[in-house]
């Protein structure tokens, strides 16, 4: 029996040149000229020598033909938003696999350009949840704060604490429903003048 195709849209293998724009975890915006190797109505997939995580949204300019297109059919350059779903090292870089978002980026992305999103995260309706948040560390005082975007594999938090990148901590809501142990992946601080961070879930 032949295994079943996993993936919603067939991809077809198109040589093409791309301009990916993306952002670093720390929200550091970048920008690399490569090429399309394949794609469909669905995603596209090239090559980046720019580091980039699962999850993470970059915004797409190639010329597409028409009948790989959600919208923009007649304009020379189809622009639009995709989300890192997979990465597999090569010799000239990374090969990145992406699914379309969008004329629009993600809830969240102008705030949180570099953060981790999921398709799980964008169909779903996001809302505040009130949260105890604490360090694995002695004699640190756990933190009550608001999670602001929550997925299946991360969140985003504010916190009123200093953190650093790769620091592991607990997160569990206010019902205690939920529990997880987490790892910090980014943090910044929003125009509103409140510290954020990035959390990955570690299973």
């Amino acid at each position: 029996m032949a295994a079943p195709n996993r993936r919603k849209d067939a991809r077809l293998a198109i040589s093409l040149p791309v301009r990916v724009r993306g952002h670093t975890l720390k929200g550091v915006a970048w920008e690399e000229t490569t090429k399309c190797f394949d794609a469909s109505i669905g995603g596209a997939a090239f090559v980046l020598k720019h580091d980039v995580h699962h999850g993470q949204v970059v915004q797409l300019s190639l010329p597409l033909p028409r009948r790989y297109r959600r919208y923009d059919p007649t304009t020379d350059l189809y622009q639009v938003y995709a989300i890192v779903e997979s990465l597999q090292p090569s010799r000239s870089g990374t090969r990145v696999s992406t699914s379309f978002t969008g004329k629009r980026p993600p809830a969240g992305f102008e705030t949180d350009p570099g953060g981790l999103y999921s398709p799980e995260r964008r169909a779903k309706k996001r809302g505040t949840l009130f949260l105890k948040v604490r360090l694995q560390k002695a004699g640190v005082a756990e933190e009550r704060t608001v999670l602001e975007n929550f997925g299946a594999g991360g969140a985003r938090v504010m916190t009123g604490r200093a953190f650093d990148e790769g620091e592991v901590v607990e997160i569990e809501d206010a019902e205690g429903s939920f529990r997880s142990r987490a790892e910090v992946r980014s943090v910044y601080t929003g125009e509103d003048g409140i510290r954020r961070i990035n959390l990955r879930f570690l299973r």
